[in-house]
């Protein structure tokens, strides 16, 4: 009944295909990359919300965060973006309108 259970649900060939998986430099780069990009989406919805950012850590904090709400934002949009500067635009979109969403929470109380 075991052997059953296992072949029936046997996850093991659950998983990106072997072309998606990266080697450790490339994973190490790929979170250096977003955290930069995060800090700098932070920074720049820092100084069009603010006039100055939020210092560094918590810059890409709200970078890296408002990168997933800026992707899903342009998604349903039906906005497509590439490159660098298509994630920088997305990521800094996001973070404005986190900002924005923790500002309506803030001045509440």
């Amino acid at each position: 009944m075991a052997l059953l259970a296992y072949t029936l649900f046997d996850l093991s060939s659950i998983g990106p295909p072997d072309y998606w998986r990266r080697n450790k430099t490339e994973e190490t780069m790929t979170w250096f990359w977003m955290i930069l990009i995060g800090a700098l989406a932070g920074w720049l919805a820092g100084m069009l919300t603010r006039g100055h950012g939020f210092g560094f850590l918590v810059n890409a904090l709200i970078g890296v965060i408002g990168s997933v709400l800026g992707r899903w934002t342009f998604d349903k949009l039906d906005i497509h973006i590439s490159g660098s500067l298509g994630v920088l635009a997305a990521a800094t979109v996001g973070a404005i309108l986190l900002i924005g969403i923790a500002n309506l929470f803030r001045n509440r109380g």
